[in-house]
């Protein structure tokens, strides 16, 4: 059982038959990454307090890929920035867009810890359907991102950061505001 266990968290690999066994695996940094959101989950960490911690998660992720981005990475922002433009009628669409955007700038860090944090935080924090998402506000969104693509394009580190973090204050204002609503109508309705 305890092996079974240690192979669901990814820990251990187990192979039948021949040659088989109990080995440590690999490292897989999605498998922490959804074992530390479940963990923030289970604690009860506030939306504010996550919020934080994604604010300054992504403005050094937003500096670091002014740094570090490839070519690669500038079009992965801009198919995706594309992507997003075909989808800012569709709520659903347009915020797993979004949340691909946010994730593909981490990545573009080429800093894995940062990813597997945003990850984290993201699986908690990042809603399937946007309530207060608004045609306004997605085009708003999509003007954020566009201008970040582009200073990370450019290599200007510092524009990057400060872009991000008004970016993500924004996002920061909206979800706490939500939680707080919806806190609100779970009072009012029992």
């Amino acid at each position: 059982d305890a092996l079974r266990t240690l192979e669901a968290q990814g820990v251990v690999d187990i192979k039948v038959g021949s040659g088989g066994g109990a080995r440590i695996a690999q490292g897989n940094a999605r498998l922490f990454a959804e074992a530390l959101a479940v963990q923030l989950d289970l604690a009860g960490v506030s939306t504010s307090e996550i919020m934080d911690a994604q604010r300054a998660i992504e403005c050094l992720a937003a500096e670091l890929a002014a740094v570090n981005s490839t070519a690669e990475d500038h079009a992965r922002l801009r198919e995706l920035i594309v992507d997003a433009e075909g989808k800012i009628d569709d709520v659903v669409a347009f915020t797993r867009s979004s949340r691909e955007f946010h994730l593909a700038v981490a990545e573009a860090s080429h800093n894995r810890v940062l990813v597997v944090q945003l990850i984290s935080l993201q699986h908690v924090s990042w809603p399937a359907r946007n309530p207060t998402l608004t045609a306004k506000v997605a085009r708003r969104i999509l003007d954020a991102h566009k201008e970040l693509a582009s200073l990370i394009e450019i290599r200007d580190a510092a524009g990057a950061r400060r872009l991000m973090d008004d970016h993500v204050k924004m996002i920061a204002a909206r979800r706490v505001a939500e939680q707080r609503d919806k806190r609100s109508a779970e009072q009012d309705c029992c």
